[in-house]
């Protein structure tokens, strides 16, 4: 006997997908009819009349209803799980600060722990985190969103660096101050700008697809297909800059940092960096950051 966690659990989809597949298989197996002869008695192999047999032939792998008889997902539900992605506010953050005026946060971009970080021959090993760390009012989210764009402006047009960002909003929709639609908003982002990843979703059986399609994203969903997508990168870089942490759910924001360094783990070498930000005032997040250093963890202050 086996528990799940519901119909959105990735395992019970699985489970599913091949029940659903075995019975399918019995009930259009055709009834063979046993000849009269001696060979179709006990003791002796049965034989089976020819004009007696139906035989359907059909492509191999496809199945009723779309996808196949593997489970994959069909290119439709694929496309409807990809759209259901966006959400109407998924950048209103980002658009709606004010940007840095004149040279104002320029000097951040020569100060050494920025430059190493940045730099992949700087670093012992791929991936790490750059903490930004100060009172509020110091303009935190002004120098994220510059950081962002200065980081963006660079890699135009070099495929080979992928920037993505999202900016939590404590006075916003769900999905603007949730985890939930952080992942939303990177998988989004992530493939739009990297169209080939979007063959991360084939970890999914057609049915859990059918689930998410039906039912909208959950979380464990989205992590699980971040995973993949991360494996998928070969030799590209992923900078990832996520601002005010301080404005998510405490929980979420400490399971958020865990699940990045897991992606950072996961991605050996490639290179997958990520920046945050968060007040003095989230004592959580501060204490984490002390168990962190040992990850080649680097933070700054905005006093």
């Amino acid at each position: 006997m086996c528990r799940f966690s519901g119909l959105q659990d990735a395992e019970y989809s699985k489970v599913a997908a091949a029940l659903t597949y075995i019975l399918d298989t019995i009930e259009k197996r055709p009834q063979a009819t046993a000849c009269s002869t001696a060979e179709g008695r006990i003791g002796h192999e049965p034989c089976v009349v020819e004009d007696e047999l139906q035989i359907v032939s059909r492509p191999r792998g496809k199945r009723d209803g779309g996808g196949d008889a593997q489970g994959l997902i069909a290119e439709e539900t694929k496309a409807s799980l990809i759209e259901q992605l966006y959400f109407t506010k998924i950048d209103e953050r980002l658009t709606s600060l004010m940007a840095a005026q004149g040279k104002t946060c320029r000097w951040f971009l020569a100060k050494a722990e920025y430059t190493s970080w940045r730099d992949p021959s700087q670093q012992p090993e791929p991936g790490g985190f750059l903490w930004i760390k100060g009172n509020p009012g110091t303009g935190k989210s002004t120098l994220m969103k510059f950081l962002f764009e200065e980081a963006k402006s660079k890699a135009k047009g070099d495929p080979s660096q992928i920037m993505l960002s999202f900016f939590f909003l404590a006075r916003g929709t769900v999905e603007e101050k949730s985890t939930t639609g952080l992942y939303r908003s990177l998988l989004h982002q992530l493939f739009e700008k990297a169209a080939e990843l979007q063959d991360s979703l084939e970890w999914m059986t057609a049915d859990g697809a059918r689930g998410i399609q039906a039912n909208g994203w959950k979380e464990e969903a989205l992590k699980h297909t971040f995973r993949h997508a991360i494996t998928k990168l070969g030799s590209r870089s992923l900078i990832i800059f996520v601002d005010a942490l301080d404005e998510c759910d405490d929980s979420q924001a400490k399971d958020m940092v865990f699940f990045f360094e897991e992606l950072c783990d996961l991605a050996q070498e490639m290179q997958v960096r990520l920046s945050t930000c968060y007040p003095q005032t989230h004592p959580s997040l501060q204490s984490h950051y002390k168990r962190s250093k040992k990850r080649k963890t680097k933070a700054m202050w905005l006093i």
